[in-house]
């Protein structure tokens, strides 16, 4: 049977530990250890943590979990974590989150991409994809494509192959699909995008 969340239990457990941090880290299912100095949130995880706060339903983990949540519901172990941040956080990094199952990878990101979208806050994932919807630099010699959700305005530059001046980056497109990074550079969007890097 489907149990609904206490969605206000779990934010005050959270803001409480949290405090008035402004960057976290997300420790996912398939890491061992956190990748930051940040404040840790471990989502699920089955590492015992050293100092932190764990949140999650057990299906990935042995470990007693500060918040325990029901294995029925609405709502990701992911996507309650990151609903529970306070506002004063507005950069997440999230660790052990990529290479499990596609389709939680895939809602993952659209939970990442609702959550930038409402707040104006930097997901990264893995130092291997970024969500946000502000200026953001960026520093690596690699491979990478910009993707959108909605039709904006985007700007690209820098140190890259394809700058783009207030092209207009359709909706689902893969108009920005693979271009290279050869050290500093900006993007500066309109609304939410995410960036994929890839090797190249």
């Amino acid at each position: 049977m489907i149990q609904d969340i206490d969605f206000k239990h779990v934010r005050l457990k959270v803001s409480d530990y949290l405090g008035s941090q402004k960057a976290v880290e997300l420790v996912g299912p398939f890491v061992d250890q956190p990748v930051t100095n940040f404040a840790h949130l471990f989502v699920d995880n089955k590492t015992r943590k050293i100092q932190g706060l764990s949140l999650g339903d057990g299906d990935s983990s042995t470990e007693a979990m500060d918040i325990p949540l029901p294995k029925e519901k609405n709502f990701s172990d992911f996507e309650v974590a990151l609903l529970s941040l306070p506002k004063s956080v507005n950069q997440v990094v999230l660790s052990g989150f990529l290479g499990g199952r596609r389709d939680h990878e895939w809602i993952n990101m659209m939970v990442a991409v609702n959550w930038a979208r409402k707040t104006g806050g930097h997901i990264c994932f893995d130092d291997r994809v970024y969500v946000f919807s502000n200026r953001t630099k960026m520093d690596f010699h690699g491979g990478f494509s910009l993707m959108s959700f909605e039709t904006q305005k985007v700007n690209i530059e820098g140190q890259v192959k394809y700058a783009l001046n207030q092209v207009e980056l359709p909706m689902l497109s893969s108009m920005g699909l693979s271009n290279m990074a050869h050290g500093e550079f900006e993007v500066v969007p309109s609304s939410v995008v995410v960036l994929a890097r890839y090797d190249g």
